[in-house]
């Protein structure tokens, strides 16, 4: 019995390789990952994802949401979490989402935080710790590069005043 793996089989006859050696894909791939990132970051709905990289992709979100509150949960974490190897669940995660897993995992940490800064009357550096920067600092720093504003900024924008 031949038991079906999370990881899509590569084709050879499909891979391509230039003069240099470099892989190079075809326009229907490069075509199939343009719409995926923006549907996983708004939606998080991917009906037209096949049911296993759906599923792959539900789960990585599922797993990271519950564990925000770690800063010990990073990719290592999710990847042992996941079953697989790090190199292996960044280079399923990157062909589908064209985002590092540890992007991913800042980012839904950044989106947790400016979503407390407007709901809840915590102060920048309880957020912070709650999401699991233990940086008050870092996380000003890398809040404001994803947003263009500071978090105290960005929660005075939202009416939410300190």
């Amino acid at each position: 019995m031949k038991t079906e793996s999370i990881f899509p089989s590569a084709h050879r006859s499909f891979r391509k390789t230039s003069p240099l050696g470099r892989r190079r894909i075809s326009g229907t791939q490069r075509e199939l990952r343009k719409p995926i990132p923006a549907w996983f970051e708004n939606t998080n709905r991917l009906t037209d994802l096949p049911g296993a990289d759906r599923t792959f992709l539900d789960q990585v979100d599922s797993l990271v949401e519950r564990n925000l509150a770690s800063e010990e949960f990073e990719v290592e974490a999710l990847a042992r979490a996941m079953g697989c190897s790090r190199s292996g669940l960044y280079r399923k995660f990157r062909n589908l989402t064209s985002m590092t897993p540890a992007a991913f995992i800042k980012r839904k940490r950044l989106q947790k935080g400016a979503q407390m800064l407007i709901e809840e009357r915590k102060t920048i550096i309880e957020i912070a710790f709650e999401i699991g920067f233990n940086d008050s600092g870092y996380f000003s720093r890398v809040f404001k590069n994803e947003f263009q504003c500071s978090p105290s900024a960005y929660a005075k924008r939202r009416g939410m005043i300190r």
